[in-house]
């Protein structure tokens, strides 16, 4: 998750990448929630990661268009 927050930082900085497949990245709900203040990002795919109920909810009343967490 602390490289999540280095991520999000990445991307507040390049407004241009608006999809993301993290799929499998040991994500947390903290990286998830951390994810969810990117508002340029559109596409999103962190299946098979630990995100529980909690950054799932925060997620999905993000601005994402599309979300993927199948098996997380």
């Amino acid at each position: 998750d602390n490289h999540a927050q280095l991520l999000v930082n990445a991307l507040k900085k390049n407004p241009s990448i608006t999809s993301l497949d993290l799929s499998g990245n040991a994500i947390k709900d903290e990286g998830a929630i951390a994810l969810a203040t990117v508002n340029t990002i559109k596409k999103l795919d962190i299946s098979n990661n630990s995100v529980t109920i909690i950054g799932a909810e925060i997620l999905a009343k993000s601005n994402l268009q599309k979300l993927s967490l199948q098996d997380s």
